[in-house]
């Protein structure tokens, strides 16, 4: 066995040890908790799809209550998942905990064969390397437990990109089909293979190897992206495909004419500004590229922009997420890309395309980092082959590429991720199932396909992050999920200062129960207010900066009277009755600097001296959450009925 076949062993076995690291997290006793929450909804969509195999649910009832939820997620994810667990129901739920570490294995192995077939043996066992032992976004969408479709976007992206470099065709048209049934969202990809095979027409009129190829691979993933039919976006992968067969076979044409390039480009630039005018009211997607730009997607993690995540222009990003590898990438990418500009080399020139596509990509929004990783790793490895024999370069290389990400490895232990249920909430979401009415009669409707959304009879209010709990744990209708769907009525429900206005909002949805964690009257607070837009945050909690002892600046936040009438607050207090205390009168200035804080003995007191400064800009607050500057009354229609010994999590009954 060669070198490079050792390093490719080396780093097989080292991607599964790091992917393997969350094992305690994700086996609890009797337990089985996937580390991301949409986790949980592939989950759900596979255990009612090993029942029904292979038909899979269209709509959740359970998803959201009213008309339920659409499973709008490809559906080749969940099919092969359910299928290998076809065999095993009894370790079905741990085949799927396993399911992201093997194809993170898969993604090493994918890597290694797209470096050796466009460079050689040596980069391609380096690259796998890197690919092994990246941290960050990357390692997490690949681990243990975190069962999301993500995964399978990275691999199939990295081994179509292979298989075109390799000229196997039909494979390459195999596995585009079975991306686009994984990720009904890709026709981006299809843009920039497209885009590859136009560049490669321009360059070089005469060269087939960019387009013909290309044709056949879109011919064959078509057909397939059939069976995703009725899924949300699958239009614009078929779109961009038939779109993009055009965008060839007019290339072939234009190939026998005396002007080819500027034939095709002038028919290519009318025919797309026609289609462009056609559908222009459909040009909004294109917001889609940028989503943490505005409005409820600011709140989602996945889709904040890896250099603004901060809120401001920061490289920690890149740096926590790639180390000295991303300094590799930029470096490979200029060399590559001024050697496919020479050359009419396909595989290289399509390995810049894709990369440049994904590191632009990954910039506004970090889910496209699992697409990024594969390339870096694929671009270092280029980096390692072209010093090949030179000892010190290679010394620099290695430094650069695995000190800095093998020292956060090790220093880094593995943690739980957000999307993990907490231990404080399962007996909760296991109360939930055990002494809740079943919603639809029949805990078997679980795993029916028959059952009604508008029949449940009752639906959980609790916020959008812990839908999917509600529904793949606690087995009831939630009111909203990670989709947002509904998010809207939840925040209006917690910002409502009304008991009895808050109890029509939930009748009026059919909801009986309300999941309720502390950090909703917390640091989940301020995420209400993007879904509202007649709620503004300073009606509720003021920011500004307060000046220290040590003459340093610190962020201070007060509490304003409708924070403490709001069912959040409310609820935070385990709906009992609190006096007034603590009650203060601030002043900020332009800079958003308190400049002046002035504490009353009682709230009357108070409100008489922020009556008389409220023309210069002063507000009646307190400074503690739990309490409150004004007096507010105890809850009488919606009542606690349960809270585990030691948790932050209660469940709330509306009488």
């Amino acid at each position: 066995m060669t070198l490079a076949r050792w390093a490719l062993a080396v780093a097989c076995a080292l991607a599964f040890a790091l992917r393997s690291l969350p094992f305690s997290a994700v086996f609890r006793p009797g337990f089985v908790n996937y580390q991301e929450t949409d986790a949980w909804f592939h989950v759900r969509v596979m255990e009612h799809l090993v029942r029904h195999f292979p038909f899979r649910l269209f709509v959740d009832p359970y998803g959201s209550i009213g008309d339920g939820q659409r499973v709008d997620t490809g559906p080749f994810f969940d099919w092969l998942g359910a299928l290998v667990a076809l065999p095993f129901p009894e370790s079905q739920h741990a085949i799927w905990a396993w399911y992201p570490a093997v194809m993170g294995v898969g993604i090493v192995v994918a890597v290694f064969a797209l470096t050796r077939a466009l460079f050689d043996e040596t980069a391609a066992g380096w690259a796998a390397l890197v690919a092994a032992t990246l941290p960050g976004y990357f390692l997490q969408v690949t681990s243990l437990g975190f069962t999301d479709h993500h995964v399978m976007e990275a691999l199939l992206s990295t081994a179509l990109l292979a298989l075109l470099v390799k000229g196997r065709t039909v494979w390459a048209g195999l596995t585009l089909g079975a991306y686009l049934l994984t990720f009904v969202g890709g026709a981006f990809l299809v843009a920039v293979l497209v885009g590859w095979a136009a560049y490669g027409f321009l360059r070089w009129p005469e060269e087939r190897a960019f387009a013909g190829p290309l044709l056949k691979v879109l011919a064959i993933a078509l057909p397939l992206t059939a069976l995703a039919n009725g899924i949300i976006w699958t239009e614009y992968s078929q779109a961009a495909l038939a779109g993009g067969l055009g965008v060839l076979l007019l290339a072939g044409v234009c190939r026998g004419w005396a002007w080819p390039r500027v034939s095709w480009l002038g028919i290519g630039l009318a025919v797309a500004g026609a289609g462009a005018w056609l559908g222009r009211e459909r040009l909004d997607v294109l917001g889609y590229l940028a989503p943490s730009a505005v409005g409820p997607a600011r709140t989602v993690a996945e889709l904040q922009s890896l250099w603004f995540a901060k809120g401001y222009f920061s490289l920690q990003g890149p740096w926590q997420e790639f180390g000295g590898v991303y300094v590799l990438v930029a470096i490979a990418l200029v060399l590559l890309a001024e050697q496919a500009w020479r050359r009419p080399e396909p595989g290289v020139s399509l390995l810049v395309a894709w990369s440049l596509a994904v590191f632009v990509l990954a910039a506004v929004q970090l889910r496209m980092l699992y697409y990024l990783a594969p390339m870096a790793a694929v671009l270092a490895g280029y980096l390692f082959s072209r010093v090949k024999g030179q000892r010190l370069a290679i010394v620099v290389l290695a430094v650069a590429a695995f000190g800095p990400n093998g020292w956060r490895l090790v220093e880094a232990p593995y943690s739980e991720r957000n999307g993990s249920v907490p231990e404080e909430w399962r007996p909760a979401l296991e109360w939930l199932r055990r002494e809740t009415p079943e919603p639809f009669g029949d805990p078997e409707a679980y795993f029916s396909s028959e059952v009604a959304p508008a029949s449940a009879r009752y639906g959980v209010l609790s916020w959008w992050d812990y839908g999917y709990w509600i529904v793949a744990v606690g087995r009831r209708v939630a009111l909203t999920n990670p989709t947002q769907k509904n998010g809207s009525v939840a925040a209006t429900f917690f910002l409502e200062e009304d008991e009895a206005e808050a109890a029509k909002l939930m009748r009026q949805w059919r909801l009986r129960y309300v999941a309720f964690d502390a950090q909703l009257a917390g640091p989940l607070y301020p995420a209400y207010f993007p879904f509202l837009r007649d709620r503004k945050v300073e009606e509720y909690l003021l920011e500004g900066w307060e000046k220290t002892p040590e003459g340093t600046m610190q962020r201070r936040r007060f509490y304003r009277p409708a924070y403490y009438r709001s069912m959040a607050a409310r609820l935070g207090r385990g709906g009992r009755a609190a006096e007034a205390g603590g009650a203060l009168v601030v002043t900020r200035d332009a800079a958003g600097i308190w400049t002046e804080i002035r504490e009353f003995d009682s709230t009357e007191e108070a409100e008489r001296e922020q009556a008389r400064c409220a023309d210069a800009g002063c507000w009646l607050v307190g400074d503690r959450p739990e309490v409150p500057c004004v007096r507010v009354g105890a809850l009488e229609k919606i009542r606690p009925v349960f809270r585990a010994p030691g948790t932050a999590v209660s469940i709330f009954e509306l009488h």
